[in-house]
């Protein structure tokens, strides 16, 4: 485990569920690949933000990066808020992001978000991350990407039918769904890159740039 990944981890050891969790979040989210696109200085956004594991990630990566993670449920914000301590480049705030006053930001993550916003909202979101981004800014965006594979269905019959049964209606789309929504909205995309094949779910991450 790297040394960012360790202190990370340690943000998260309020209790053995806490750690637990923590755990099997970080086997699951490609923290290095979203430092990598993002700027190393300036302000980044992270739009859900849930916990705050990526901003986490992002604060303590480069400290020279300002970070901003939302949240739209307060009781998460809550949690991501106490593990700031005495950091000076790392906020958190609740809501939804479409009011965030603040514009002009960076980079812009959002990280496996998109699939639990109803359809007809998902572009509203990306048409508002256009216009907080600066011309030339980056939005990396990771989400599930449908394909007929085995595990693409196994996974989302976990997902769906035990986590979300009775609770809310998961929106994928297909990466090529995704890159249709994206252009027209003024986003250049830059790269489509999957997870590996022996990862257990399917994900597609987004690498794009505002056009000036």
């Amino acid at each position: 485990m790297s040394v960012v990944r360790e202190r990370l981890a340690d943000l998260y050891s309020v209790s053995m569920l806490q750690r637990i969790y923590t755990s099997l979040k970080m086997m699951i989210i490609p923290f290095e690949q979203f430092a990598q696109f993002l700027p190393n200085d300036g302000v980044v956004l992270e739009v859900g933000c849930g916990y705050g594991y990526v901003s986490n990630y992002l604060s303590l990566e480069n400290p020279t990066r300002q970070v901003v993670g939302n949240d739209p449920a307060l009781d998460r914000v809550d949690v991501a808020q106490a593990t700031i301590g005495n950091r000076q480049n790392i906020r958190f705030v609740a809501g939804d992001c479409r009011h965030m006053p603040e514009e002009d930001f960076d980079g812009i993550v959002i990280a496996d978000v998109l699939h639990h916003v109803p359809y007809e909202e998902q572009a509203k979101i990306l048409e508002d991350v256009y216009r907080k981004l600066k011309p030339g800014g980056v939005l990396v965006m990771r989400e599930t990407d449908i394909k007929f594979r085995l595990r693409y269905f196994i996974f989302n019959y976990w997902l769906e039918m035990i986590l979300y049964y009775g609770v809310e209606k998961l929106n994928f789309r297909k990466s090529a769904e995704w890159q249709r929504i994206l252009e027209p909205i003024g986003f250049s995309v830059q790269h489509i890159i999957p997870n590996s094949r022996f990862f257990p779910y399917i994900t597609a991450l987004f690498v794009c740039t505002k056009r000036s």
